[in-house]
């Protein structure tokens, strides 16, 4: 793993997702999953509303969004939005 990897790995043990769901929509032609949560961060005790719309075939984001401070505007994830996505790769998987 190269230090930006592990680095950011480190930076996720702190959060923990404590609200969680998905919900399947779309029309005919565009399907999304829409995964939602509330990401808690033990260290400096913030909590955050996060979200992710993912293509249901390859379960990579299409759009998502986060009330972090942190969070730049579709440009990249932030490490809530990187806890969400991790926890809902986990929880799809299993379906």
């Amino acid at each position: 793993m190269s230090k930006e990897h592990e680095k950011l790995m480190r930076s996720l043990e702190d959060l923990e997702v404590k609200e969680f769901g998905v919900e399947k929509y779309g029309t005919e032609l565009r399907k999304y999953i829409y995964v939602y949560g509330l990401v808690y961060n033990s260290r400096n005790r913030t909590e955050y509303h996060c979200c992710l719309w993912l293509d249901p075939r390859t379960l990579f984001p299409v759009r998502f969004s986060c009330e972090c401070p942190d969070f730049t505007f579709r440009i990249r994830m932030c490490k809530h939005l990187m806890k969400l996505y991790l926890t809902a790769i986990r929880q799809l998987k299993g379906m």
